[in-house]
């Protein structure tokens, strides 16, 4: 029970850090929030916020940020500055609790275990979670840097619609037929991976 509170406690943390650094930085570049959306689903309430409403879903899987319509038709750098704003603001984060050095080796070491994790949930990702409640269960504080820098990794993947996918997207034209089938293969491994780990936790949890 302590774990699952605690996951409770770090993980919309996350990805709430996850999705201001977007909204923060689109909003210094001049783009005007349309939506701040923290979670999925069908929304449990909605706080106006002067600066832009922020949307409360009731599944704490993840989340977006929606821009006007100035986003679209803006130049590459703007929009690679605001995708990357978002690891980046995990990657800090990460490095205040954890210090530079051990968020760094949390941050690259994450890489490979997301995908040692996703290809084999029961075993290896079953370990990996096993191994993150043992060793960084006992602080919030570091449960949640180290999650965040394995965050951080995930969205820096070279996938659509992932941060680190957005290059690929950028280099392709929007009405070439190729970005909507990079969009949806992207969008199948992200979604493959992510249930793989939900498996994994799942089995830590049950015990399997």
């Amino acid at each position: 029970m302590r774990e699952v509170i605690l996951l409770a406690v770090v993980l919309p943390l996350a990805i709430a850090t996850h999705l201001l650094g977007y909204a923060l930085t689109g909003s210094l570049l001049g783009f005007r929030v349309k939506s701040f959306n923290l979670f999925y689903g069908k929304a449990l309430h909605t706080f106006p916020l002067r600066e832009f409403p922020i949307r409360l879903g009731w599944i704490p899987t993840g989340g977006s940020v929606e821009f006007d319509e100035s986003f679209s038709s803006a130049r590459f750098f703007p929009k690679m500055m605001v995708s990357f704003a978002g690891p980046l603001a995990l990657i800090l984060m990460s490095a205040a609790c954890l210090r530079y050095d051990r968020a760094g080796a949390a941050l690259f070491s994450g890489f490979a275990q997301l995908f040692q994790g996703a290809l084999f949930p029961l075993s290896t990702g079953r370990t990996l979670v096993a191994d993150y409640f043992r060793h960084h269960g006992g602080s919030v504080p570091e449960a949640y840097g180290v999650l965040a820098a394995k965050l951080a990794a995930f969205n820096l993947l070279p996938i659509p619609p992932l941060n680190g996918g957005q290059i690929i997207l950028a280099s392709i034209p929007a009405d070439s037929r190729w970005f909507f089938r990079s969009s949806i293969i992207g969008f199948l491994l992200a979604f493959a991976m992510s249930l793989s780990w939900l498996v994994a936790l799942g089995a830590y949890f049950l015990g399997v």
